[in-house]
């Protein structure tokens, strides 16, 4: 069986170790996201582009340790990570913290789980509008 060595590569094991968990959690979020927000919306697409990146980035750091590369080679994929996200940051960060309408901080609850980026009395100002 293949045993690692620590030395060879700290950074990898860094990323292995330290960004399992939050993959899990991200993850576990996007199922949660899923009970309520039954259509594929931008927030919970958003919290799967996530999971896909932190997956890419663990899956690139095992490649590094299995076949005992170097951590100089986490540029690359560092690199592509943040390429990526300047490019399509407004699909992956969708998640505002101010309501869009008057400025009020908003509830982490609506941050996550609802896709208008706008609080309560905004929402029901524009519902009631609308109606």
């Amino acid at each position: 069986m293949f045993e690692p060595v620590f030395g060879l590569n700290p950074v990898s094991f860094i990323i292995i170790k330290g960004f399992s968990p939050v993959l899990l959690c991200v993850a576990v979020l996007n199922m949660v996201q899923r009970k309520f927000l039954p259509n594929w919306e931008p927030k919970r697409l958003a919290t799967l582009y996530m999971t896909f990146i932190l997956a890419g980035l663990i899956c690139y750091s095992l490649f590094l340790v299995r076949f005992r590369l170097s951590d100089w080679l986490h540029a690359i994929s560092i690199t592509f990570i943040i390429f990526l996200v300047i490019i399509k940051r407004k699909y992956i960060f969708p998640f505002a913290f101010r309501c869009e309408k008057c400025g009020s901080r908003l509830s982490p609850k609506t941050i996550i789980f609802v896709d208008g980026n706008q609080c309560r009395e905004c929402a029901d100002k524009e519902d009631a509008k609308s109606a």
